[in-house]
């Protein structure tokens, strides 16, 4: 909320670390997808950053896309003999990219339809079976019955 400008009245011990997501450089928004694949348990982790990558209008590839037609079209107004063929290529390089967000587009539309868990990434990594709030934070199996308490003979 801090980020967004709200002014916030909290425990100090629940204040959020220095860094928030709007100091992230664009590096580092992107490759926090990146870690969100890598640590996906449900196909709709990884279909959910991959459509960060690729939608229309605001994903990562498309607004690449525009910043080198923005980048080749600076190129052609600068009036050296090499500049025309510089725009030439970084257009080309902007197509190949626009190529690749189809292809990536088709692949994120194939893994949201399957609607599957990992196989080897169990939803319960990093939580204790022995933590109780593992049922809150997780799909686990619930733990075992507590051993009967003994009582005076």
């Amino acid at each position: 909320m801090k980020a967004a400008g709200y002014t916030t009245q909290h425990d100090p011990d629940f204040a959020p670390s220095p860094m928030t997501f709007l100091d992230l450089t664009i590096g580092g928004q992107v490759e926090n997808l990146a870690a969100k694949i890598r640590t996906a348990e449900h196909s709709e982790d990884a279909t959910a950053a991959l459509t960060e990558l690729v939608a229309p209008g605001d994903g990562v590839l498309p607004a690449a896309i525009s910043v080198l037609e923005a980048a080749a079209d600076f190129f052609a107004g600068l009036g050296d003999e090499a500049d025309p063929a510089h725009a030439a290529r970084i257009r080309y390089l902007a197509e190949k990219i626009d190529t690749i967000t189809i292809e990536v587009s088709a692949y994120r539309n194939a893994l949201g339809d399957r609607h599957t868990a990992h196989p080897l990434r169990p939803s319960c990594a990093g939580v204790e079976t022995s933590e109780r709030e593992a049922s809150v934070v997780c799909s686990c199996p619930p733990l075992p019955p507590a051993p009967p308490v003994r009582r005076g003979r």
